[in-house]
């Protein structure tokens, strides 16, 4: 799809005060609700990038809020747009849009993304890249970025900022904890949906932005399934030369992610890990899958793997759906490599991990100790369950960052 026909179809776009010939090859857009705080740090942070860099970039701060936002919200976004108008970060091509959407921060980057399309020079392979309003980034940033090439998208590599209150912090490490275990977890089994779903590290080129449809619009979780579907057009990448500083703090403004997930835990809920057993499990299947994706694959999977693995696909149709997929996809065992992904996409994974968490004896979650440990050991590090989260998140950065 042109990027002229997506936009007629799909956009959703508001002006901007540049002039019609001014291009750009980057656009960084940061959706910011109630930021009054931390957005002058971080645009402080995007200013320290090289000059010649931070000219041919738009910077786009979509200040947004829902229709039945508070009059506190109404407020600070009213000091956020005077500071942009202000711009005392003196940083060139710095633009807004006053946005009020019910979607959230999904409808709030849609905009942004789909507003910077207009403003991109397109002959150039341009780039779209994501913040948050409380990220910070280092001054190689923008270079680091422009890495990406041939790859539809990239992750770059984060640490969570860390508060001096205790209990905040250890809720902190634990998520983050979680987070790239996870990730390590699934890399470990061969997953090509091992990568971080994290909106404020995403960069994606513009054109296969557009080529998988764009942002989605959900207040919470558009940047898992915007990922899946760049993810489908071809390997995310990560970049791991740089690093963004991501704002560990309580919130309740998304339905789920770091904010209400940090909130749960400073309640009391424990941070429980997935068993790494379950990853051996999905590291089988998805070698069978890869080694022959034939016609016969459903009956195979069916034969070779856990009870609960066979009653899984059976529920998801899998036995109805891959004849279809398999008649319908080019001959090769490549094709059909990518065709047995697309359909147990990073969603789907995610299902198939549940199902069996909740279903198979034994697989139910570990603590933080006797998971990581086992995931050490299985990467060929070791691990000792004796080790706190700090040291277990210090092994696990490493590891993810390799």
């Amino acid at each position: 799809m042109s990027i002229t026909r997506y936009l007629e179809k799909h956009g959703k776009t508001m002006p901007l005060p540049i002039p019609s010939d001014r291009t750009f090859r980057y656009a960084v857009v940061i959706p910011s609700m109630a930021e009054s705080e931390g957005l002058p740090e971080t645009l402080r942070s995007l200013a320290a990038n090289s000059g010649l860099m931070l000219e041919d970039t738009l910077t786009l701060v979509v200040v947004n809020r829902r229709p039945d936002s508070p009059p506190e919200i109404r407020d600070d976004n009213e000091k956020v747009l005077q500071i942009l108008r202000d711009n005392p970060f003196a940083l060139p091509n710095l633009h807004y849009l006053d946005l009020v959407t019910e979607h959230g921060v999904g409808g709030a980057r849609k905009t942004g993304m789909d507003t910077a399309l207009l403003y991109l020079d397109h002959s150039v392979n341009p780039l779209l890249l994501c913040l948050d309003a409380d990220t910070l980034v280092e001054p190689d940033y923008l270079r680091a970025a422009a890495q990406l090439r041939t790859q539809p998208g990239a992750i770059v590599n984060f640490r969570h900022r860390m508060p001096e209150e205790p209990a905040l912090r250890r809720a902190i490490v634990e998520y983050e904890l979680f987070m790239r275990y996870y990730v390590l977890g699934l890399r470990w089994a061969k997953s090509p949906y091992a990568f971080h779903a994290l909106g404020s590290a995403m960069i994606c080129r513009a054109a296969d932005y557009v080529r998988c449809g764009g942002m989605r619009e959900r207040n919470g979780g558009e940047d898992f399934y915007f990922l899946q579907s760049l993810r489908k057009l071809g390997p995310i990448g990560f970049i791991g030369n740089t690093t963004i500083y991501p704002a560990g703090r309580l919130s309740d403004r998304v339905d789920f992610g770091t904010g209400p997930r940090l909130r749960k835990l400073i309640n009391g809920e424990k941070q429980e890990f997935y068993h790494f057993g379950i990853f051996i499990e999905l590291k089988k299947i998805i070698a069978a899958a890869d080694s022959d994706p034939d016609e016969n694959l459903p009956e195979r999977l069916a034969g070779q793997f856990r009870p609960e693995t066979r009653d899984f696909f059976q529920l998801q149709g899998f036995p109805a759906a891959w004849p279809k997929i398999y008649r319908n996809t080019p001959k090769t065992p490549e094709a059909r490599r990518r065709a047995f992904h697309t359909w147990l996409d990073g969603f789907r994974t995610l299902k198939l991990i549940h199902y069996l968490e909740q279903n198979a004896p034994m697989l139910g979650r570990l603590d933080y100790r006797h998971a990581c440990a086992m995931l050490l050991e299985y990467y060929g590090r070791g691990g000792s369950e004796a080790a706190d989260p700090v040291r277990f998140l210090a092994e696990l950065r490493s590891l993810d960052n390799h």
